[in-house]
This record gives structure tokens, sequence and C-alpha cells, in this order.
């Protein structure tokens, strides 16, 4: 009997990432950086959709033929994107680091790692978004394993090595129900190498994330909270009537990358750099189209203003978290959560579907403030992740925070304590 090929299959397949340091080149994936993240380098992806491009340019002679003879290869591209669905709290901190530019323990402006909350093993911190982002990159390998998971087996051809990678753009969405939260970050690569063609990513012999983990506490819907308030005050996470009741909530975010061919790397793209503004835009459904008389529910006219102009909109603030029902520690949750200091409301519709309830959905877009917004009390009074801070954290550009079991700044390099180039 002829023997079978061996079908690779997606549950097999294991990712790593660690921060790089140039554009091009590629590090060793398969590597501890800080003792207490998910093993080795591992991230758990959901879906992978990074696609390799290499179009023919045509060659356009014409010599009594009816097709065209044999063109060339003048540019090689590599990017797409990685999906969390069902995404945990703890693990994807490079990637967050790596979208936004800049990690900080209290969003003061100055980079450093997580802060503890004093002597308990829990830790906070906040990444906020970079102008400068040259020198701010990842490296990942995927090892797309046809066997399962023994020491003979990591060396089979196929690994597939990210050289050096960009994030692009984020995506966050959810919709009630038995939905996932879905974490989507989109790449833009140097390179792609496969097999023996990689260059430091060669094996996975101590394998991406082995084992099960029990720090892998998932992101729900239902653990979701969103809160309005007015742009440049403080917003505190307590007071009731910020809270806003939602069915489903989606945001984007761009940083608006070039991929520009450079004559120094030959048909490789040279290292992305901003080409536009960064933008961040989304929606919101919420559960009850009524008079809007209740303090939970803002007057409509607060959402979109038909007769002003965009000059005499009316700013608001948005702040969104996840809190898990699971803790860390005694007392002390896991939380991932934004602040978009300014945002103005650019959509809105009630429409009628059927006889059944309807929802009132909102479309936004969220901009730089000239003055600072404030939130303050996350998750609540009692455990604030804030409370070092006491007037709340205060930002005019977008940030994320977090709170984890993780102790060590996501964009420090391995071993050596430093951070990488630009950052």
């Amino acid at each position: 009997m002829a023997s079978k090929d061996t079908i690779a299959v997606g549950h097999n397949v294991r990712a790593g990432l660690r921060i790089a340091t140039t554009w091009g080149t590629a590090i060793d994936c398969d590597a501890a950086e800080h003792a207490n993240e998910l093993n080795w380098e591992g991230i758990r992806i959901s879906s992978e959709s990074v696609n390799i491009s290499a179009p023919v340019l045509e060659n356009p002679s014409i010599s009594n033929n009816a097709m065209q003879f044999v063109g060339s290869g003048a540019e090689k591209r590599a990017e797409g994107s990685i999906t969390f669905a069902g995404p945990y709290y703890q693990g994807m901190e490079r990637l967050f680091a790596l979208l936004m530019g800049e990690h900080e323990d209290d969003a003061d402006g100055t980079a450093a790692a997580p802060q503890r909350r004093g002597t308990k093993s829990c830790w906070y911190g906040f990444f906020r978004l970079r102008n400068d982002m040259e020198g701010i990159m990842g490296s990942m390998a995927i090892h797309k394993d046809i066997n399962i998971g023994s020491a003979a087996d990591q060396t089979d051809s196929t690994m597939w090595e990210y050289e050096t990678f960009k994030v692009d753009t984020f995506n966050l969405s959810w919709a009630g129900g038995n939905s996932p939260v879905t974490f989507e970050f989109g790449l833009v690569c140097s390179d792609i190498n496969i097999a023996d063609q990689t260059d430091a990513n060669t094996d996975d012999a101590t394998e991406f994330a082995p084992g099960y983990e029990t720090n892998l506490v998932l992101i729900r819907p239902n653990e979701f909270k969103l809160y309005l308030g007015n742009q440049g005050d403080t917003l505190n996470t307590d007071t009731a009537g910020n809270e806003i009741d939602v069915l489903s909530f989606n945001m984007s975010m761009s940083r608006g990358y070039d991929r520009n061919i450079s004559s120094s790397l030959g048909h490789l793209i040279d290292e992305p750099a901003p080409a536009a503004f960064t933008t961040v835009t989304g929606s919101f459904s919420m559960n009850k189209y009524n008079t809007a008389t209740a303090a939970s529910d803002p007057q409509f006219d607060q959402y979109f203003d038909s007769t002003g102009t965009v000059v005499n909109k009316t700013e608001k603030m948005l702040v969104g978290e996840f809190v898990s029902k699971s803790v860390i520690t005694t007392s002390m949750p896991y939380v991932w959560g934004f602040m978009l200091p300014s945002v103005m409301f650019e959509s809105m519709d009630a429409n009628v579907a059927g006889p059944g309830r309807i929802a009132f959905n909102v479309g936004f877009r969220a901009f730089e403030a000239a003055t600072a917004s404030i939130v303050s009390n996350v998750p609540n009074s009692t455990i604030g992740m804030m409370s070092n801070v006491a007037a709340g954290i205060s930002s005019t550009t977008p940030i994320f925070f977090y709170q984890s079991g993780a102790d060590a700044d996501p964009l420090v390099l391995q071993a050596t304590g430093a951070r990488g180039t630009g950052v």
C-alpha cells in the first residue's frame, strides 16, 4: 500500500514572537524572555492570514506573439493579520506595545515597566500612542507543524519565519450572546522565510507555548463596560450614570504605514513609516431606544447634532474596559481597556428590522484632544489600578491599559534588559 502524504492541520500550529532590533533581521523566537509569561514566547492565535505576494513584472515586447513573453519578479510583499477569537488577558502585551509604540507604568509620558500592586503578585501598565515609530518592530515564527509535538519532528519543513514586522492595524469587536470577543492585529512584514531558508528559526525544539496554561484567562463579552463622559472632564467609572448599556462594540485603529520598495533592499520593502494620521473609528449598539431620560442613557442629540457643523459638535470621551471575573490574586482581577479622550459621533440610526426590539446604533471617530481627559477608579474605587495617581490617568491621545500577572516591560529585549532600537 502506498504511503500517504502527511497533512498539516491547524490544531498542531505553534507561534511565538519577540521584539526585534533591525529591520529585515530575524531573531530566534524559541527562547524564554521573561519567567512569568506564558511559556517561552508562545501566543495563542485562533487564525493567521499573512500572505506572500510577488507580482510578475509584465514583459510588453511584441514580436509576432499571441501571448506575452516571460516577465520578471520586481518586488515581494508579506502582510496580513493574526487573530485572537476569545483572546486572553495575559500574553499579548508585545503586540499592543508594537501597535502603540510606548509602554508606561502610570501614563505620565515616561517609559517604564509595569507597576506592581503593592506587595501583590499582579502588575498594571499603559500603552500610549507614540509619534516616532522608527525602530519599533517584532520578529515572529509560526510552526505549521505536520506532526504532534515530539523533539524529533521540530525541524521539519513547516517552519515559517516572519523576519521582522510592524503592527499597522488593530480591530476589537464583540457582540452580545455567545459570540467571542475578537482581537485582530494587522502586520506588515519585511519578508517571510520558509523551512531551510529561515535565518534564526530553523526549529522550535523546545516548542512555543507548550502544555496547558493555567493563566490563560479568556476575555468574555459579558465582562465589558462602556462609559461616556464629557471631553476634558474626569470620568469616574464608579459614578452612577456614566455606564452605557450596549449590545455590541467594535473599534479599529490604523497607524497608516507606507510600503516603500527600497533600492538598498532590492525587491523588499524598507521599514514602514507612518504615511498618514493615525485613525480610530468604531461603533456601538445600545440595548434600548427610549426617551433617554434615564441617567445611564444620555440624550440622543449628544450623539449626533444633525443641525450643527463639525466645528460645534460636542466632543465626548469614551472609556471601555473588560474586567475578568477571575482574579490574579486576592481581589485583583485581570483588566484590559482603553480610553479615547476625544470622540465625535458621526452616524446614528434606530432602524426598524421587524416586530422586535429597536436597537440604537452610533458611529464615532476619535481625535487628539486639545485638553486632556481623565479616567479614574478603573475597575472600581476599591481596587482601582489607577489609584496610585490621585487625580486619575490623564491623556490627550488614546491609551490602552491592562492588569495581569506579567511584570516585564513588553518592549525589553531578551537577556539584555534594554529596550529595542528606537524605544
